[in-house]
């Protein structure tokens, strides 16, 4: 059973908490990393995603004469996380073995020993270095869990993926994964001074809100060493947390300083008492986003002229290029951010699309995460307002 953590802290605690939290993680490390692959394997087929604390994204490789693979790049937590992949085989490229490897600022090298064909490159292998968690016992704590969730994943991938079937996607994650993330915490929970723990906690747990956000506020502020609820990243989810907490109308929104896709600084409290300010968070992979642009469009267009405007704040696309691409192509001629993670922090990275509409005093009127408006996906309700405004 998980060791109970006290849920039932005041709002005014977690102001308190986090009112020293940055807003912008500045400690920008670099790290590198050489891997040589074993004999016989394909070493174009890995593939290499990166969390340097704020985000995840696939990093290429550089390849050295001798057939080594060179990762580079930047970091802002406390160790760089290197999650290597290779597929099982080549016929479904998207079952894959995997590691995950922790590095700091000295050159790393990862030297891959397969035993044989068809099993894991990832078995031997001699890191150095590097931080290695091999003698971590969160798999093998969270082992039978992990092993069932991997055999549904494996036999229902494409319908998981798609979601067409409601049944297998409760089983998976509201069954599964969570009966996988309940054995984490147990183990988190036991071994709170171990880095590896707080990692998994912040990357592994907190990510899924299974977990109401005032609790895992709490118990990151209480389970875990000042040396890493005070670290770079620890600061990154307190401001997330926190932005995840329920908003409710008139709540105060959270002030932000950004720049527009034109260079331009944008500060909210700027349009503090002159204009009321429709907050949209998008992406240009969302089809949901992308279907919802036309109804921000017609806004836009209804209610600019009665000191409304419009911030739109698109999360990362896949290509920099597809969002330039977007915003010409459906014509959104108002203020645009991108891929500014400390905004998107602020206000919980919450799924997209979400619109908050902030009055000229400052406050939340109307949030689409709010449970009252979950069916306003024409943003009917959101208009009825704007017409009184």
């Amino acid at each position: 059973m998980i060791r109970s953590i006290p849920i039932e802290i005041k709002l005014v605690s977690i102001l308190v908490l986090c009112i020293f939290v940055t807003s912008a993680v500045n400690a920008q490390k670099q790290f590198r990393l050489t891997v040589t692959p074993p004999a016989g394997v394909d070493a174009a087929s890995f593939t290499a995603f990166l969390d340097d604390g704020k985000h995840t994204e696939k990093i290429n490789y550089t390849s050295a004469p001798n057939g080594a693979l060179q990762f580079s790049g930047a970091y802002y937590s406390t160790y760089a996380a290197i999650d290597l992949q290779y597929p099982k085989s080549k016929g479904h490229p998207e079952n894959t073995w995997g590691r995950r490897f922790f590095l700091d600022e000295e050159p790393a090298t990862l030297i891959l020993k397969q035993d044989s064909t068809g099993s894991s490159p990832f078995e031997k292998y001699d890191f150095k270095k590097g931080k290695d968690f091999r003698k971590e016992k969160m798999d093998a704590y969270t082992s039978v869990e992990m092993k069932k969730a991997s055999a549904f994943e494996e036999k229902n991938m494409a319908i998981i993926d798609a979601n067409t079937n409601p049944e297998i996607t409760h089983q998976y994650f509201a069954v599964l994964l969570k009966d996988v993330n309940k054995k984490r915490m147990e183990y988190i929970l036991k071994t709170p001074d171990s880095y590896y723990s707080f990692f998994a906690f912040c990357n592994l747990v907190a990510p899924t809100k299974a977990v109401a956000p005032d609790t895992l506020l709490n118990i990151l502020n209480t389970v875990f060493p000042d040396k890493y609820k005070n670290s770079n990243e620890g600061n990154y989810l307190k401001e997330q947390l926190f932005g995840r907490l329920p908003l409710k109308s008139n709540s105060t929104a959270i002030e932000f300083v950004s720049r527009s896709a034109d260079g331009k600084t944008i500060r909210l409290s700027d349009f503090k008492g002159k204009n009321f300010v429709l907050l949209h968070f998008w992406a240009t992979w969302c089809r949901g986003c992308v279907k919802e642009i036309p109804a921000i469009a017609e806004i836009n267009n209804e209610f600019a002229s009665r000191d409304l405007k419009i911030i739109s704040v698109a999360l990362k696309s896949s290509k920099d290029s597809d969002y330039s691409n977007a915003i010409k192509k459906w014509k959104m001629n108002w203020i645009n951010i991108y891929n500014d993670d400390n905004l998107i922090n602020k206000y919980g990275n919450r799924p997209v699309p979400r619109v908050c509409l902030i009055d000229k005093n400052g406050k939340i009127i109307y949030d689409s995460a709010e449970k009252i408006y979950e069916n306003d996906a024409d943003l009917s309700q959101l208009k009825n307002i704007l017409k009184n405004i």
